[in-house]
């Protein structure tokens, strides 16, 4: 029997996002936008914040015209509960179509027990959410909260701190391959 749509993380918060109508929506780990662009179809009149840490998502995600002609703002900036230097973990995949490559979803803070995946790794200066939203100055408006950081969803959650009444909803996308993943 097929899961209802709206049991999945990902349809229940565009649900969510149609209804509430948040003034702010952050998509935290965008990796290409995709969501925001999607985020955009449920709440048009939404101000939408696409947040990425990997240099190389962050470089396609500014050239798509897709996500400027939609007035997605792209950051790339890492949200972390501490604002200190942290690694993150560029990685590949073998299995990807193309023969290899970067695999574009599956960067992380947490470094991979296969470290045979790792590409390369690179020191990121790290900012609380809390601190980000008021920088942009989104602490006065209502907020939806989107959160696919390949496990490292925890520590985004750590840095929310005194903001936590503004937000309508949080998502926080959890994956079955998390095991798989360590903190350094």
């Amino acid at each position: 029997m097929r899961e209802p749509k709206i049991l999945k993380t990902k349809y229940l918060f565009f649900n969510l996002l149609h209804f509430l109508k948040p003034r702010l929506i952050l998509d935290v780990g965008s990796m290409d936008g995709s969501d925001s662009l999607r985020f955009r179809q449920m709440s048009p009149g939404s101000r939408i914040v696409a947040i990425e840490a990997s240099p190389y998502n962050y470089q396609k995600m500014i050239s798509s015209s897709r996500l400027s002609k939609a007035k997605v703002e792209v950051v790339n900036t890492l949200i972390a509960s501490k604002e200190q230097q942290l690694t993150f973990h560029i990685t590949h995949n073998s299995d990807v179509a193309d023969g290899g490559g970067l695999n574009r979803g599956s960067s992380s803070l947490l470094e991979p027990i296969d470290k045979s995946t790792i590409v390369e790794k690179i020191e990121l200066d790290a900012i609380r959410l809390d601190k980000f939203i008021k920088i942009i100055g989104g602490d006065q408006d209502d907020l939806a909260l989107w959160i696919d950081v390949e496990g490292a969803g925890y520590d985004v959650l750590e840095s929310i701190g005194d903001l936590k009444k503004i937000f309508l909803c949080c998502i926080l996308r959890l994956k079955s391959y998390l095991s798989g993943l360590v903190r350094n």
